[in-house]
């Protein structure tokens, strides 16, 4: 019902009608921001009592913030093209050096290209999320655990030799770090191992050492998991106090995708 609000989108309508390079680029670069009306939860960010959860929760807010405060600049310049005054609270907002300011915040604590590679479990990921120098706990935690994984691999490539069976480490979330039995023709385990379950040809097989070993790199990747998601609430509460500027941006964003679907339609 407000006539300058009608007017206002009908100029800006207009505006996309007439170049239809300029709308052709709207569209491409509003493509980068997937997802984004999740940012409005970001100041709801809060320590949850499942560390795991919460950080996974966490780190999906902080890339997310994070690409799509990447793509501001790229919409930044295309809307300099969009010389109408109707445009002019939009370019200044999206000129802002606030989500620079916030896009440093993010990468000084978080581990560049955490999720680049798909192939890495996520539950190492959580334990490599927070960049190395900022935590010396974490940092200590991690080299104990290192330390730990390096013992287990030893202990199995001992067993391997003393029992002469082609014996392999591996990991899952559920049952930590146990060994798989892959050759079906092989004898039968020595009465000290314990049977988990067999899938296949494999037969996956622990024993009381190494699951004492496992209790101990669980309880330490525990610790490493707590302790990252509590600096990570704190680095997307210190950026919640920007929520001003991530929430207009957010509507701009919508706005702009409304406007580019009307001058489709219009046109």
């Amino acid at each position: 019902c407000d006539i300058e609000f009608i007017r206002k989108r009908q100029d800006q309508i207009k505006v996309l009608i007439d170049n239809e390079e300029l709308m052709a680029h709207l569209k491409e670069n509003l493509s980068n921001f997937r997802n984004v009306e999740s940012l409005l939860k970001i100041s709801c960010i809060t320590p949850a009592d499942d560390a795991e959860k919460a950080l996974q929760t966490n780190i999906q807010m902080a890339l997310l913030l994070k690409n799509c405060l990447e793509a501001v600049k790229p919409l930044a310049l295309v809307i300099v093209d969009a010389t109408s005054p109707s445009f002019e609270t939009s370019r200044q907002l999206l000129s802002s050096t606030i989500f620079n300011d916030i896009i440093e915040k993010i990468d000084n604590v978080i581990q560049p290209n955490i999720h680049e590679n798909r192939l890495a479990k996520k539950f190492f990921q959580y334990l490599y999320t927070v960049k190395a120098g900022v935590n010396e706990t974490v940092d200590f935690l991690r080299q104990i655990y290192a330390e730990s994984i390096d013992k287990i691999n030893d202990y199995v490539e001992d067993l391997t030799q003393s029992t002469l069976l082609p014996l392999k480490i591996v990991h899952t979330v559920k049952l930590g770090y146990h060994m798989v039995l892959r050759n079906p023709n092989s004898p039968n385990a020595p009465p000290h191992f314990d049977f988990i379950y067999r899938k296949g040809i494999n037969t996956y097989l622990t024993t009381a050492e190494l699951m004492t070993m496992n209790e101990k790199v669980q309880f330490i990747a525990n610790d490493i998991i707590r302790i990252s998601n509590s600096i990570l609430c704190e680095n997307l509460l210190a950026v919640a106090k920007e929520v001003d500027f991530i929430y207009y941006l957010v509507s701009i964003v919508i706005e702009f995708d409304i406007l580019q679907a009307l001058a489709e339609v219009s046109m």
